[in-house]
């Protein structure tokens, strides 16, 4: 067979153009460092690299959820503190060590003044803000928690923090998803105790509203993707109703919050003009900082899973009474000791008691601020292993992804100098011919 110059011309460019394109991949190693710029050219390294990439940015997101954490954390335990050393100048200090007995109604009188400074300025850090949301104020952190009742008592969210009673709210309500349902003054007495019932089922697994003496129930089936704007127009279409042999007038329930918001899976919730204090002061919302967040059989968060940034104020203040009748709430006992101190027939007998818990609730706020104090150390050490955690991903992306520089300047100088060989290879394979010259 023979080879003609054209053949060797046409197999000599193919090779020319393929060590080219191998200079050009060589070449973009050098540059980028990077091996591999599509998946087809290692599949398997592109799986881990997906997978480190997808680590990485979660270890981020852990980051800023605890910055911001920690940033509240740190916000909170500040204005505890601060609280915490107004209430302990009152116990330890010499102001409440001056009442006795023998006290006269001038030093009386100005002790009394100091103690209802010391009230309202509790009241002023307790609704202290971070950003937008308010420290204290548990899962409802839009609004101020505390408030001065009318008859100078102190509320939490509405409620009187030593009974649980609404004060000046529309009768009896419910707390039902982030939504107040009201269901008028005069309907209080008659649907205290009763639950809201909500089934949620396409078709709905009953009538749309039902009402159950017997377990002293109201039922509504609506469909599922109903909003709270649903519920509330099956209450009120509900209009007048016997409840327990009475006549409720179920038009003046209204609902407050967002009605675009579509309702949950099966809920119930008791009618009342009172609250639970103890459930508002254990609420709980968590955020992921990367402590492995795990659900148990029933879809809650598992708490040693996620990091709680909920902090209810009365958790702190305390809430309720004691066995004794006396109140547990640190601005209450000194707005009672105050009371007693201004009274004409003043007693030193009368206001020890309120004293000695108020002692007592200043060492359990010191226990819980004692608590913040973990949290932040806990906050702290979480930070670290994030820290090296990115550091390992990111040695551990280099390694799977990113070539040693020196290798990959190597392999491109070693490619070139073969381009390079290529060419002058061509000078000698493809010798003029007396056709080149020809016209």
């Amino acid at each position: 067979m023979r080879i003609t110059t054209s053949m060797i011309a046409k197999q000599y460019q193919k090779s020319l153009n393929s060590s080219l394109s191998s200079l050009n991949y060589y070449n973009n190693r050098a540059t980028t460092y990077r091996k591999f710029d599509k998946v087809s050219e290692d599949p398997v390294a592109a799986m881990q690299a997906f997978r480190l990439r997808r680590e990485y940015a979660q270890n981020n997101d852990y980051q800023s959820n605890l910055s911001n954490t920690k940033s509240l954390i740190t916000t909170a335990e500040s204005s505890m503190m601060s609280i915490n050393s107004m209430v302990q100048e009152l116990t330890s200090g010499d102001c409440l060590k001056a009442v006795n007995s023998t006290s006269g109604a001038d030093e009386r009188n100005i002790i009394a003044t100091k103690l209802r400074k010391v009230q309202e300025s509790i009241v002023s850090v307790i609704n202290t803000k971070f950003a937008d949301n308010y420290l204290f104020a548990g899962t409802l952190s839009s609004s101020s928690p505390f408030s001065i009742g009318t008859n100078g008592e102190l509320l939490y969210r509405g409620a009187d923090v030593t009974t649980g009673k609404l004060v000046n709210e529309d009768g009896a309500i419910i707390r039902f998803q982030n939504a107040k349902i009201s269901f008028g003054a005069d309907n209080q007495g008659l649907l205290n105790g009763y639950n809201l019932e909500v089934t949620l089922a396409t078709p709905p697994s009953g009538a749309a509203f039902a009402i159950d003496d017997t377990n002293k129930k109201i039922v509504l089936n609506l469909n599922e993707g109903a909003t709270l704007s649903d519920l509330k127009d099956t209450l009120t279409a509900a209009g007048v109703q016997t409840v327990n042999g009475n006549t409720v007038d179920f038009t003046k329930v209204t609902v407050n919050g967002d009605l675009t918001v579509a309702l949950k899976s099966a809920t119930s919730q008791t009618i009342s003009n009172t609250v639970d204090l103890a459930a508002l002061a254990n609420e709980k919302t968590y955020v992921d900082i990367g402590l492995g967040m795990r659900f148990d059989s029933n879809g809650k968060i598992i708490d040693q899973s996620a990091f709680n940034i909920s902090l209810p104020g009365i958790s702190f203040l305390g809430y309720g009474k004691n066995a004794d009748g006396i109140p547990n709430n640190i601005y209450t006992l000194i707005g009672k000791i105050a009371d007693g101190l201004d009274r004409s027939d003043y007693s030193y007998e009368s206001i020890q008691p309120y004293i000695k818990n108020l002692e007592q609730q200043q060492e359990k706020l010191m226990t819980n601020v004692t608590g913040i104090g973990v949290q932040s150390d806990l906050l702290a050490s979480t930070k670290t292993r994030l820290e090296s955690s990115e550091l390992n991903l990111n040695e551990k992306i280099s390694d799977v992804e990113y070539i040693d520089p020196a290798e990959a300047i190597m392999d491109f100088k070693m490619q070139e100098y073969s381009y390079r060989a290529a060419l002058q290879m061509g000078t000698l394979i493809l010798q003029p011919t007396f056709l080149d010259f020809m016209k």
